[in-house]
């Protein structure tokens, strides 16, 4: 991170977050697929054969009533209304049974377990039909007493497992139901906390992206204010850390710095931090021929005292260059002389 430029840095830091950001919408996606089928098993498959079993048991139990009301009838009309009422029944129970062997036929979504409670159903529906025909029969042609042995006997016990075997269906598709519903449940717990999870991590992460990247900015910044002040109160070994390839770390102060280190006299490490004997003599102050420079010696009379000229000639020297040149005096101009030669001037004398 610290090679790559604000801009890109900052590009990394949004990406991250985006990326993040897709992960929950991704996770979302799939946990909220997963209770959409698991609804739709409860919903559009096992309700579904739930009411139509239902319906059976609804049909089987009120015929088994009306069949009793044809025995217990005691003239043509009443026998004729209960009899239209079984057939009615009848064809409700049809009506549900067409249906039901359509989505069984089908198998795709139906168990081994289902499909024996329906065969079952189907076996006991074909004893039940012909015994029931034979009670109506019975009872149209006046034999009271042969229809109600044939009622009691024979009749009732074949709708008793008749109603049976259709509530195993019924209790097989709420089991089924059943299960359903604690996985969905079970998926929507998993998908809050996933959720939740993902989320935190994102936010963490655009925290610390963005953390990073501010630091990133502002901590070369501030450290260039220190030295430059630092540099300011006169400590020149204070040096700016310039690496890095980002904005900051490239910017004026950093570019001067590797301009000083560049020069003559710059003298890399020693020029920055002044740590050698050439970089403290590059200063203002030392240089020979400057107005502040004092050679070695010069504060001190006494070294001085008792040195000859031969002893001391970079001393004299120093002060002979140093002695300010004599002020050249600006009169009035004067006319030049005939033949532009300039007139010669002795001592004491003015022009002639």
């Amino acid at each position: 991170m610290q090679n790559l430029t604000i801009g890109r840095r900052i590009g990394v830091g949004s990406l991250l977050v985006v990326l993040s950001m897709v992960a929950v919408v991704v996770v979302g996606i799939v946990q909220v697929d997963k209770i959409d089928d698991e609804l739709s098993t409860i919903n559009d498959q096992n309700a579904v054969k739930q009411r139509y079993a239902i319906n059976f048991r609804g049909s089987v139990h009120d015929r088994a009533i009306a069949l009793r009301d044809v025995v217990l009838a005691t003239t043509d009309p009443g026998v004729r209304v209960e009899v239209e009422l079984i057939e009615k029944l009848a064809a409700d129970y049809a009506a549900s049974e067409a249906p039901m062997d359509e989505i069984f036929a089908d198998g795709t979504a139906v168990t081994a377990e289902e499909k024996k409670a329906l065969a079952d159903i189907k076996a006991v529906q074909e004893k039940a039909l012909p015994l029931a025909e034979k009670v109506i029969d019975l009872a149209r042609a006046g034999d009271q007493a042969g229809a109600q042995a044939m009622l009691t006997l024979q009749a009732t016990s074949v709708f008793t497992e008749w109603l049976r075997v259709i509530n195993v269906l019924i209790d097989l598709e709420e089991s089924m139901n059943q299960e359903v519903t604690v996985s969905a449940r079970s998926t929507a717990d998993r998908f809050v906390l996933y959720i939740g999870a993902l989320a935190v991590l994102a936010a963490l992460l655009a925290l610390v992206i963005g953390w990073r990247t501010s630091r990133s900015i502002t901590r070369p910044l501030a450290e260039t204010q220190d030295v430059l002040a630092a540099v300011a109160e006169g400590d020149l070994t204070r040096r700016i850390d310039a690496r890095g390839r980002n904005e900051v770390r490239h910017g004026p102060p950093a570019r001067a710095q590797r301009h000083h280190r560049g020069r003559p006299g710059g003298g890399g490490r020693q020029g920055v931090r002044g740590g050698g004997q050439r970089g403290q003599g590059a200063r203002a102050g030392d240089r020979p021929g400057h107005r502040g420079h004092r050679p070695p010696g010069a504060g001190d009379p006494g070294r001085l005292r008792g040195c000859g000229r031969r002893d001391r000639p970079d001393l004299l020297d120093h002060h002979l260059h140093q002695r300010p040149p004599p002020r050249a005096r600006r009169g009035p101009r004067r006319p030049a002389h005939a033949g532009g030669r300039l007139p010669v001037l002795t001592a004491g004398q003015g022009p002639r």
